[in-house]
């Protein structure tokens, strides 16, 4: 079955089916507040090296459902597989890097009960640099055979973490894709040293933005031109280890259930990778879907990467109503964002913060250590305009708000400043510094204003030079609008917009005055931002 969706349905964020089992048959919708699926405070409740090989420890991060009494309750497992043109794993703390961008995936699943696992595997030298350093490296076979042993060794640990063996999903972007793809159709490939009587195969695939051809002429440039003996010797040639690592030419009857999504604005990856695939196991018999996102381009599924909040949203409602549909999720889910709830914090001269957000006694700017290099150091001073106001140093560091408070999906700022530069960024709202799922106000190189919101930029000219001026910058899902000393400057219309992310800095890389900056969870007109903080 092809079922191609549109935009607007795709953007619809709040969707039900029966109640979760384990929730009890009076569970209605549960709630996941987008906000917490990027709550580093959320960590992984387990991490370990999943195997050994060319002297690495390859990582894996756990993360387990909380509403579960025992182990004994087996839960499904959804397998998470980063991309990156196959770039992984090359030694040093693996709580740093074990595929970590797809952490709010982990914790999405997880909330949904499943028991959700992230990975990385060993990295595949780029081919256009170092072709010598390309050909002596790992390779794509060695990668698969990293992730079947991801498999195996979450199979072999089933009672350890609660796992339904027979129930393990995967997923994964781009290169991750191709992976998990290939989990799901490719029935070889292994390290010496693993049980191969454990099965390394997927039981449902999730394929995003997937490369599923290696002899697409794009992509032939990532197998080698040599062979290793245990990927097929000298007898086959380079186009027929790239057919024996593809996707695409392993379909067979015992393939997986796979989900293919793909960005029809995709530049990076053919979306006709997913649409044969998709085809190849219809025509095999698997039960399979495409779904295509018609103003989508790469990675749309990585938060704060390529996705905006609005469509990381509306990719996850896809994804669970297909692991709903196979019987690995049960129940309604509601992601959709919190209600507004007005100001949350501001900061006028010398009262740092002052928190706003209900059910908490405060929340806590902190000035970054003043005695590392390249930080911003703060300091209040008088100003004859403005009074009391908070003088920064053009640095690397900012105010940064301590904690992830529950923000709602619109925003706003009002600030006034008095730079002593032309740049710098003078409160963003973020995931990781992408605006895409949040907001940005900065001054660029020529003193102009700019505006990042929800993936769209405004931009209007510089403030006067030498004189304290007015800004306030806010949006909602439909509209976003840039005011300096209290005049409509610039406005852009907005279709869906979600802002997710608890992350606020005040100042980063600012040099000069700043004075009563105020954060909104809702948009503002500039009669809002009126009345001081009290």
């Amino acid at each position: 079955m092809i079922t191609t969706l549109s935009k607007t349905a795709l953007l619809a964020l709040c969707f039900f089916a029966s109640p979760p089992a384990h929730a009890g048959a009076e569970a209605m919708v549960q709630r996941i507040d987008p906000d917490s699926l990027v709550n580093e405070a959320r960590a992984p409740d387990v991490r370990l090296a999943y195997k050994q090989v060319d002297g690495l420890e390859l990582p894996m991060a756990i993360f387990l459902p909380a509403n579960r009494a025992s182990l004994a309750d087996r839960r499904p497992a959804v397998l998470c597989i980063h991309g990156g043109a196959w770039s992984g794993w090359k030694g040093g703390d693996r709580t740093q890097w074990d595929g970590g961008i797809f952490a709010p995936h982990a914790r999405y699943f997880a909330a949904r009960g499943a028991v959700a696992v992230t990975i990385s595997y060993r990295n595949v030298f780029q081919p256009g640099k170092d072709r010598s350093a390309f050909n002596q490296g790992p390779s794509l076979f060695d990668l698969l055979a990293d992730c079947r042993s991801a498999m195996r060794f979450l199979r072999a640990n089933a009672a350890r973490f609660g796992i339904d063996p027979e129930r393990i999903a995967v997923i994964g972007d781009s290169a991750g894709g191709h992976l998990a793809a290939g989990l799901g159709t490719i029935d070889r490939f292994d390290n010496p040293g693993d049980d191969t009587r454990i099965s390394a195969m997927a039981n449902l695939v999730i394929a995003c933005n997937p490369i599923t051809d290696l002899t697409d002429p794009a992509w032939l440039n990532y197998i080698h031109e040599t062979p290793r003996p245990w990927e097929g010797g000298t007898v086959l040639s380079r186009e027929a280890r790239a057919k024996a690592i593809s996707p695409l030419w392993n379909v067979s009857k015992k393939s997986a259930p796979t989900l293919a999504i793909h960005g029809l604005k995709d530049g990076i990856v053919n979306p006709r990778h997913s649409a044969d695939l998709q085809q190849a196991l219809e025509k095999a018999g698997v039960r399979s879907e495409l779904s295509t996102i018609p103003d989508a381009s790469h990675a749309f599924v990585l938060l704060g990467y390529r996705s905006t909040g609005a469509e990381f949203l509306a990719v996850m409602r896809t994804i669970d109503r297909f692991l709903v549909d196979s019987g690995y999720l049960t129940g309604a889910v509601d992601v959709s964002g919190p209600p507004p709830r007005g100001l949350v914090t501001g900061i006028v001269g010398n009262l740092i913060v002052n928190g706003k957000v209900a059910g908490t006694n405060g929340l806590d700017l902190l000035p970054p250590d003043a005695t590392k290099p390249g930080t911003t150091t703060v300091q209040v001073v008088e100003d004859t305009v403005r009074g009391k106001a908070l003088k920064l140093s053009k640095g690397s560091g900012g105010l940064t708000l301590s904690g992830h408070p529950a923000l709602g999906t619109a925003g706003a700022v009002s600030l006034w400043i008095k730079p002593d530069a032309a740049s710098g960024t003078l409160v963003s709202r973020n995931i990781g510094g992408n605006c895409a799922t949040g907001f940005k106000l900065s001054l660029g190189k020529k003193g102009a204003i700019t505006w990042q919101v929800a993936g769209s930029t405004l931009t209007t000219e510089a403030p006067p030079a030498n004189a304290w001026s007015h800004l306030i910058a806010s949006a909602d899902a439909t509209r976003a609008t840039l005011w300096l000393n209290d005049r409509l400057v610039a406005e852009q219309s907005l279709k869906d917009a979600t802002l997710i992310g608890g992350q606020l800095v005040v100042g980063e890389s600012y040099a000069g005055l700043l004075s009563d900056v105020r954060i909104f969870d809702q948009a503002i007109e500039p009669k809002a931002a009126a009345t001081p903080n009290p």
